[in-house]
């Protein structure tokens, strides 16, 4: 089997299931379990083995037409199998009379309700990129297969899934406390953060230091609730790059599992912050440390140049016959 199918021996469980999903979907009027339709997929083929049976699945051609002709109980099947059963028996011989363009028009006449052309519109307006998945499977079905076509469309789909993983939307605002203290404030949309997109939220953090200053960084994890391993350990990279540029980077309304995650994977303390208040509070001290240190550093180099003897230096480096630099 796996000589004569090859590639197909993987790719045919995973087409049944989502055929028998797909019909489930579309003549179903109240929601379904996916669980369930595999379940029930599973369990009738592996009964249906000791019987000597043909492996089964949905079939979308005869859902069509049993849905066409008003069946609306399993019974219908017991209806299907006699006629089969008795065409095989006496009609055979006369089969090869029916033209295939025959039969051909009644599963088309059946399925052609099921290709919805009125939803192209409004995912042309709302969400363009659902198109292209669509678009690709349809195409490559018609042109090549239904196995490579489902494979291109999911593939397309897993593509665009990992690239909003890997570069999350994030929104980059200067803003200003009550008593003037300038900050940058970090917010991911997304509810989750992992390794791929660590790097990309680095370099968001940094172009955005280079161009507001050397103000505090604040990352807003409000809609932060996953974090993995890599991550984690970029932000710790992160926060010691910024501390070596003495930027302060503070945590805004980071959850218990992300401050564990950060601390086991990292060694390191993060500077968090629960409340807005709390945020202001902080940085106004912050700042009005910054600004404390940098009152005091000057007396304390002229008093200690006064004590050595020495002429004292200004920070122009005007002064005494010393003429120094600082």
């Amino acid at each position: 089997m796996f000589k004569e199918l090859g590639p197909s021996m993987i790719i045919l469980p995973i087409i049944a299931v989502l055929g028998n999903v797909a019909i489930s979907k579309a003549f179903s009027s109240a929601g379904i379990s996916p669980t369930r339709e595999l379940v029930a997929l599973s369990l009738c083929n592996v009964v249906g083995s000791f019987f000597s049976s043909m492996p089964v699945t949905g079939s979308f051609s005869r859902s069509a037409v049993n849905h066409a002709s008003g069946v609306r109980t399993p019974i219908g099947g017991f209806y299907t199998s006699a006629l089969v059963l008795l065409a095989l028996g006496l009609l055979a011989p006369y089969f090869q009379y029916i033209p295939k363009a025959a039969l051909s028009a009644v599963i088309i006449s059946a399925v052609i309700f099921m290709i919805e052309f009125e939803v192209i519109k409004p995912l042309w307006r709302c969400s363009r990129r659902e198109l292209l998945p669509g678009a690709i499977t349809f195409v490559i079905s018609l042109a090549i297969g239904v196995e490579l076509g489902l494979l291109l469309g999911v593939g397309v789909d897993v593509a665009y899934l990992v690239y909003r993983a890997a570069r999350p939307a994030l929104t980059v605002s200067k803003l200003r406390t009550t008593n003037g203290t300038d900050y940058i404030l970090m917010r991911p949309i997304h509810s989750s953060l992992y390794f791929p997109a660590i790097e990309w939220v680095r370099t968001g953090i940094s172009k955005a230091v280079a161009m507001h200053g050397t103000a505090p960084v604040v990352l807003d994890c409000s809609n932060m609730h996953e974090l993995d391993f890599t991550a984690a350990r970029g932000m710790g990279a992160l926060n010691k790059e910024l501390a070596s540029s003495f930027v302060p980077f503070f945590l805004l309304k980071a959850s218990k599992e992300i401050c564990v995650i950060l601390k086991e994977s990292t060694n390191s303390d993060f500077h968090t912050i629960e409340t807005p208040d709390d945020l202001e509070y902080i940085l106004d001290n912050t700042a009005s440390i910054d600004d404390h240190r940098l009152q005091v550093t000057i007396p304390l180099i002229n008093a200690q140049n006064k004590v050595n003897g020495g002429d004292a230096m200004t920070l122009d480096g005007s002064g005494g016959g010393g003429g120094g630099h600082l």
